[in-house]
């Protein structure tokens, strides 16, 4: 699953099927960090250009996929398979991911 980041700063997620790997691509140059660190912190909250939090929440109330329980099944999945390697928040509430800067 990819948490895409557009030029406008919108954020869509694609490939939400693969549940394998889990990242925030950014389609600006690294450059723009503030700017997109301050443009969606609901969504995606930065720690730094590298390393980015995804709300849990968000992703369950997507539009298109919130009413998907094989979808849902898969998203509680893979929070399950990353919570002990430290990739789930304490609170549970956000998914840690690699920022990758594509612009």
């Amino acid at each position: 699953m990819i948490i895409a980041i557009a030029t406008n700063n919108t954020v869509a997620i694609e490939e939400p099927e693969d549940f394998r790997k889990f990242k925030v691509a950014v389609a600006q140059p690294a450059s723009a960090y503030e700017a997109v660190a301050k443009s969606n912190p609901e969504i995606v909250a930065f720690d730094d250009a590298e390393t980015a939090w995804v709300s849990v929440a968000a992703l369950k109330g997507w539009e298109g996929l919130k009413e998907a329980p094989a979808w849902q099944e898969g998203l509680d999945a893979m929070i399950e398979k990353a919570r002990p390697y430290g990739w789930i928040s304490p609170d549970g509430r956000s998914i840690k991911a690699h920022v990758e800067w594509l612009g």
